[in-house]
């Protein structure tokens, strides 16, 4: 069954030279090929930086010969990762040890949770922070016990607390595992059902098929989606779990109504890079939306899906959609969003505001996209100009930033 917002919906995927660097970290068995199709699409590994080692464990496990410098980039890349995870795992256990202790019921979700227990290595995977999701009435303590022990506070975000170890590495505590774009995750059910992890002491994650769910939500609203890191977590999640209850992610998607984006997402994994996803879930997905209201709130979920990086406006979803029925509805729901998506697009507007937020929203995003465009490209973070992630590539050259090399430090470098 094809997504009634299929064109809208492809922003959610990677494009062509994407796929073809994940199969080089995912598929040893396409991995040549798909390494030739990334070159010919004129891959730059600078924009991929959390998959350096990934790629370096593809490239080897496929038996793959490159050029000195960029097999010398991609091993160094490693070694970080290797030095970084052992300070992260450090803070880790100093920050949960530090959490139990006190009583309190911390369950680690994505970076740390995924690293320790999806991948066989997990130094394979670039942890951006140590993730923390606690019921809410557990933050404070948990905010208060972290301060006390030197923790620095962070930059305060949504319903969460955004800590500093003094070595660098981002720690989160939060009561909702990410962004509401639609009706929100069911924190307390992904806690309910934590299984206990390889981490430190008492530690808790989500259940694999939670934590499929989650990762895959997560890319959807657009925290976690331009990396690419939620795909290779995807395939070791579903290789590492024994038997996973697919039953359980098509709940959790149409639950947290986010069914069409995740039925997308997950249908792709399928089809382009050959995943072990029964047939049958993304339709499932997609069949189990409903009518009414629930439509209404599925497709303007999708819809701020596919807007959620910034890359799609109006004009681009038009170009984008498949048939006249698809782009009648990014007409319809783009234009005449419902009071709800009001809300959580302009949180703290009063009710009685809603209908100058009507007449304003076109000048609004027009004043975004001229700004989009009048705002100079960012420069790739951490590594040197354009063309550095093919031949050029030299791991430590002249010129590279001190957090580019190899350092014990867990600061992000992601």
């Amino acid at each position: 069954m094809r997504s009634p917002l299929a064109g809208a919906l492809s922003f959610l995927l990677p494009d062509p030279a994407e796929a073809a660097l994940l199969a080089v970290c995912l598929r040893p068995d396409r991995a040549r090929a798909a390494w030739d199709e990334w070159l010919r699409q004129g891959g730059d590994l600078d924009r991929y930086r959390s998959l350096l080692p990934l790629v370096d464990a593809g490239v080897r496990a496929a038996g793959l010969e490159l050029e000195a410098a960029l097999a010398a980039r991609l091993a160094g890349a490693r070694l970080h990762e290797s030095i970084r995870w052992g300070a992260i795992r450090q803070v880790t256990v100093d920050a949960l040890d530090r959490l139990a202790r006190a009583g309190l019921d911390p369950v680690v979700v994505q970076d740390v949770a995924l690293a320790a227990t999806a991948y066989r290595d997990p130094t394979l995977r670039h942890c951006h922070a140590l993730e923390v999701l606690l019921p809410p009435g557990e933050m404070g303590d948990a905010a208060g016990l972290l301060a006390a022990a030197g923790f620095r506070p962070g930059r305060a975000s949504g319903t969460g607390a955004d800590f500093v170890h003094p070595d660098g590495l981002p720690v989160r505590l939060s009561d909702e595992p990410f962004a509401r774009i639609a009706t929100g995750a069911d924190a307390g059910r992904i806690r309910a059902r934590a299984v206990p992890a390889p981490i430190v002491g008492l530690a808790r994650v989500p259940a694999p098929e939670d934590a499929l769910a989650l990762l895959v939500a997560r890319a959807a609203v657009g925290a976690d989606r331009r990396s690419l890191l939620w795909v290779c977590d995807a395939s070791r999640v579903i290789a590492s779990a024994t038997e996973l209850d697919w039953d359980r992610v098509v709940d959790s998607a149409r639950l947290w109504g986010l069914a069409l984006p995740i039925a997308t997402m997950v249908g792709w994994l399928s089809s382009e890079l050959g995943l072990a996803v029964p047939s049958e879930a993304p339709a499932r997905m997609a069949e189990r939306v409903g009518r009414g209201r629930e439509m209404r709130r599925t497709t303007e979920a999708a819809l701020a899906c596919a807007r959620a990086d910034g890359r799609a406006g109006l004009v681009t979803l038009l170009a984008r959609a498949r048939g006249w029925r698809e782009r009648a509805t990014v007409v319809r729901w783009t234009a005449l969003p419902t009071p709800r998506a009001l809300h959580r697009a302009y949180p703290g507007t009063p009710t009685v505001a809603l209908p100058l937020l009507y007449l304003a929203r076109p000048l609004l995003a027009t004043v975004r996209s001229v700004a989009r465009r009048l705002r100079p490209p960012e420069p790739a973070p951490g590594f040197p100009g354009r063309g550095a992630g093919t031949a050029g590539a030299r791991s430590g050259a002249p010129g590279a930033r001190e957090e580019d090399r190899p350092s014990a430090s867990p600061r992000s470098s992601g």
